[in-house]
């Protein structure tokens, strides 16, 4: 009995012991620290770079950048303690504008502020809208743009709904330093199309207006088109999926109407098709095989499209003429593919775009130069090819 007293005694004292321990409030001890010093500015596209010196105090955690990129509109950055520099975006023209940076402590106590100008450069929106150029394209218009500093922009195009009013007939999301897209959809008639960048932070450029008559064209009448067995090329289906003809059967979005090559088919390979009619191709859309096959296993990754009007029969390249050669990337441009690059692949297909300049052909060679898996096979869901 008087062990058991002794160690309940025992027990309640240390238990008392860690509660007036804990009842002590944290960071009791926090004070601010001093100012950051010696702020040097780098002004950079639509921001500035600051360095500076950091206070001597134990209990810095980060310091606090405060800036306003509109009226009313004030944006935070932090930077931690093992920084000496904080890099500040958004800004959406090139004046002076003002900075205020703290060094916050552990109890998230503010120094007392520091003021400095910045006059950032020319910002992204501004430098992607004079870069944008508006052609015509087959059934609308093409957008090319330069993207310097890759920043994350967004470019929309507007045109003239039926009663006349304007609205948005596409978005265009990117990061790239420069590229081009076409928004499709339109008759050969004169048509207003207008183009504005949009960053992250909503700045808005101006937006440029031309009028643009698309080239005319149409779908390719998939019922005219016939396979053509040429030496050399693969066209013999694996077990239990469609023969080439499935690659123009109108079945997008049917997993068992996709075309297979056998394994072991070598690699590059090739297949052969008559469209019937001999056309300047504009497009084509590429429908992968369904359920998570795209961006993997025999899914093709670089590829090439070849015209003629006289294949050789030996199945020689002499005849053909190269009108394209194309990449087939996830949308998102990560690896491995998102569920949302795994649907748009089966069910909208990727568009891709022959160069301007082609002469008319008849017949088309799908050359496979290498899949996403490495394997020696290839699968298809679906070809349509646009043209005049």
């Amino acid at each position: 009995m008087k062990i058991f007293l002794f160690y309940t005694a025992t027990l309640f004292l240390f238990l008392g012991c860690q509660k007036a321990e804990m009842s002590v409030p944290p960071n009791a001890d926090d004070t601010a620290p001093g100012k950051v010093s010696n702020v040097k500015v780098e002004n950079i596209p639509g921001g500035a770079t600051l360095t500076y010196t950091l206070p001597d105090s134990k209990s810095l955690l980060y310091v606090l950048a405060e800036y306003s990129i509109r009226s009313g509109e004030t944006l935070t950055k932090k930077a931690s303690y093992y920084e000496k520099k904080i890099t500040l975006e958004g800004f959406p023209n090139t004046e002076a504008h003002d900075v205020t940076l703290y060094a916050v402590s552990r109890g998230n106590k503010k120094s007392d502020p520091v003021s400095i100008k910045v006059n950032p450069l020319t910002p992204p929106v501004i430098s992607i809208f004079k870069s944008l150029d508006l052609r015509p394209t087959f059934g609308g218009v093409n957008v090319a743009f330069l993207n310097k500093v890759g920043a994350n922009i967004k470019i929309n195009v507007l045109t003239p709904d039926s009663l006349g009013d304007l609205t948005t007939a596409d978005i265009f999301y990117t990061s790239n330093d420069s590229g081009n897209f076409s928004v499709r959809g339109y008759d050969s008639v004169p048509r207003k199309f207008g183009v504005f960048v949009r960053d992250r932070w909503n700045n808005y450029s101006d937006t440029v207006f031309q009028d643009i008559t698309p080239y005319y064209e149409r779908q390719l009448d998939k019922s005219r088109f016939v396979a053509v067995h040429l030496p050399g090329d693969t066209w013999q289906n694996h077990t239990g999926f469609k023969s080439e003809e499935a690659v123009w059967d109108g079945l997008e979005t049917v997993q068992a109407s996709a075309f297979q090559t056998a394994p072991g088919s070598g690699m590059p390979q090739s297949f052969t098709i008559d469209l019937g009619v001999q056309s300047v191709l504009s497009r084509f859309k590429f429908f992968h095989k369904m359920n998570g096959a795209a961006y993997v296993g025999g899914d093709p990754k670089n590829f090439e499209i070849w015209g003629s009007n006289n294949p050789s029969q030996d199945g020689g390249w002499a005849n053909w003429h190269l009108l394209g050669t194309f990449r087939n990337n996830p949308p998102s441009g990560t690896l491995p593919a998102t569920a949302a690059d795994q649907e748009y692949a089966a069910t909208t297909g990727t568009d891709y775009e022959f160069p301007i300049g082609n002469e008319s052909y008849r017949y088309i060679r799908f050359k496979t130069l290498n899949t996403w898996g490495g394997v020696d096979y290839i699968y298809i869901g679906e070809l349509t090819f646009f043209g005049q």
